[in-house]
């Protein structure tokens, strides 16, 4: 049987995941697009380590306490969608350094790590970029968790192939783990709801 061929991912808006300090095409690329492109970049040289990381031998490889490789986060946004394979040619980086990014609000919120006491708070002031000005106003007015909860909601109702697992991942990924922490029950109701309407339609049940 043929292998289903994948769906060139396509959007408006993209973040990628850079390490400059050791990758001479990822410096590049990061002084390409704060040079060619709209977009908001933040060096993340702070993240530490939460917990001891063991090895498959349980070995300690990281631990806590332990300060991460340094990185860079950048949003990327485009007036018209992009193919993220032609973006990730154009900065001559890998195509899996670069990602769909479904909300600028709740991302930008996400790379201070303002929900997440225990992370370091990075500041407004460590944005560079054009979208600075998009920032500092997004973090002057954050999204209230009312907002949060209708765009966890909108997620499980467009993405019909998701599993709970990478709802939560998703969730962290973007800011929005405290909130889906405290509505777990509301979560999960409208996840198996959506689950149950999506078996039914397919195989015809009322």
């Amino acid at each position: 049987m043929p292998t289903k061929k994948k769906t060139p991912l396509k959007n408006r808006l993209m973040c990628a995941i850079l390490y400059p300090e050791d990758n001479p095409a990822h410096k590049q690329a990061l002084a390409t697009l704060l040079k060619l492109y709209n977009c908001l970049a933040i060096h993340h040289n702070a993240d530490t380590y939460l917990w001891d990381e063991m090895d498959e031998k349980g070995e300690v490889i990281h631990a806590q306490g332990e300060l991460k490789k340094p990185h860079y986060h950048i949003i990327i946004r485009f007036e018209n969608a992009r193919y993220i394979s032609g973006v990730a040619k154009e900065l001559g980086i890998e195509e899996n350094l670069i990602q769909k990014c479904t909300n600028f609000n709740s991302y930008v919120q996400y790379l201070t790590h303002m929900d997440e006491p225990l992370k370091h708070q990075y500041q407004v002031s460590d944005f560079i970029g054009t979208l600075v000005p998009n920032a500092i106003k997004v973090l002057e007015s954050p999204m209230s968790e009312d907002e949060q909860v209708f765009e966890i909601q909108e997620y499980i109702e467009t993405h019909n192939n998701i599993t709970y697992a990478m709802l939560g991942k998703w969730c962290m990924t973007y800011g929005y783990w405290s909130t889906f922490r405290r509505n777990q029950s509301y979560f999960k109701e409208i996840y198996y709801e959506r689950k149950a309407r999506k078996y039914n339609e397919k195989y015809g049940k009322e």
